[in-house]
């Protein structure tokens, strides 16, 4: 759809409802209060609508659909292209959605319905949503060969005390503060 097609047809829905779903202004569009109240609703709805097409497809012996999967960017980069081969190879008709953030964001997501899985770390385990560990990613200190800690050849925690370093983003900082 085009953008003045996406604005008609918001426009059309605030109508039929008679509330406005969305605050436009200078710095873009968030939803309003009315908007955060349903939109739950609406990502129900356009759940259902997509489970009715891909059980639709699968009446007529078609394989088709769409999964939402939500990444964090190493994951994405290193790990899922070769997953994602593998699926397509055998799942042809599926589309693929990816949508890459932090940790909490991709757990957020999965809670709201916006992606089908999202693959996370397990450094801060939520009881309220199946986990099912896929691998072990190790954490890795890299220092310049003349460095005082690189000359016993084994670092502890501990010894990082102090020491400048590089955070990782977009939620990764979870791993390395848990340490």
């Amino acid at each position: 759809m085009t953008q003045s097609g996406i604005s008609h047809n918001i426009a059309s829905l605030e109508s039929e409802l008679g509330i406005t779903l969305l605050n436009r202004g200078r710095n873009g569009i968030s939803l309003t209060n009315s908007g955060e109240r349903i939109i739950k609703n609406m990502r129900n709805i356009l759940s259902e609508a997509e489970s009715i097409k891909q059980e639709t497809a699968s009446i007529l012996g078609i394989q088709n659909g769409k999964i939402n999967i939500g990444s964090f960017s190493s994951f994405s980069s290193k790990v899922l292209p070769t997953i994602i081969s593998k699926f397509r190879g055998e799942f042809k008709g599926i589309e693929i959605n990816f949508y890459e953030g932090s940790y909490d964001q991709i757990t957020r997501w999965v809670e709201e319905g916006k992606v089908d899985l999202g693959f996370t770390s397990l450094s801060n385990p939520l009881d309220h949503l199946e986990s099912i560990p896929i691998l072990r990613d190790r954490l890795v200190l890299t220092l310049p060969i003349h460095h005082h800690l690189a000359i016993n050849g084994q670092v502890k925690v501990k010894d990082l005390q102090g020491e400048a370093f590089i955070m990782p983003k977009l939620g990764c900082e979870v791993s390395v503060r848990n340490f």
